[in-house]
This record gives C-alpha cells, structure tokens and sequence, in this order.
C-alpha cells in the first residue's frame, strides 16, 4: 500500500481509528477501502501505525512516494521561509515528494524538521 505523512496531530474518537501525531509515517494507506459510505464519512482513509491499523481522516496526512527515498546533504542550506528546512551537510533525508521547481518535500532524519529543501543541495543515496 501506499504511505502517508502526517501533518497535524490526531487523536482517535475510538477504537476504530489511528491516533497519530504530526511526522509519524502511516504504512498501508488504503484510500479506495471507504468508497461508497455516506459522503460524511468520505474523507477517512485507512493506515497502520506501529503495528496498529485503523481509520484517520484523510486531510491530516500527505500521501508520499510508495517507494520511500533517503537523499543526503551535500551543502548546508538555511531556510528562508516557514516551509522550509534547515539542512546542515552529512544530514540523512527522507524524501516524500518532488515538485517542478527543483524543490524536494521530506523530513530531515537528524533534527525531525519537515518541509522544503532544494534538490540541487542533496544527493540521492547511493544503493
């Protein structure tokens, strides 16, 4: 299945869903399982989080690259606004997703920042 980054906290109604907070990685994202419910309930996906499975609702997480990418810093870069990130070279990132404008979208594994870094400042890990 598909993995999933949340980006804000949550904490489950019941023991049907997934409490989570922001920068927990949720495996197994199932968007398709709740089609045809009642459009209320719509917006909830399902996930696993260490070990747990259940419903979360789907605007509190990023759906990121099924294949999760490590990048590594090449240059220290200093962030310039709030969605971006502090890198500082030798730093290990997870990579979530690449937009057009040579900008990578991960969490910095050393600090646990997430947001904006650009590409031109990391190296893909080597195999």
């Amino acid at each position: 299945g598909k993995i999933a980054i949340a980006i804000y906290d949550y904490t489950a109604k019941d023991n049907t869903e997934l409490s989570f907070s922001r920068g927990d990685i949720i495996s197994n994202i199932d968007d398709n399982s709740l089609e045809g419910v009642t459009p209320s309930v719509s917006h909830w996906i399902e996930g696993e989080l260490r070990g747990t499975k259940g419903c979360l609702p789907r605007n509190y997480v990023e759906i990121i690259f099924k294949d999760v990418e490590r990048v590594y810093v090449e240059y220290d870069f200093v962030p310039e606004t709030d969605d971006e990130i502090a890198l500082r070279g030798g730093d290990e990132l997870t990579l979530f997703t690449v937009s057009g404008d040579g900008w990578f979208r991960g969490r910095n594994e050393v600090t646990g920042e997430i947001g904006l870094f650009p590409q031109n400042y990391v190296r893909i890990k080597d195999s």
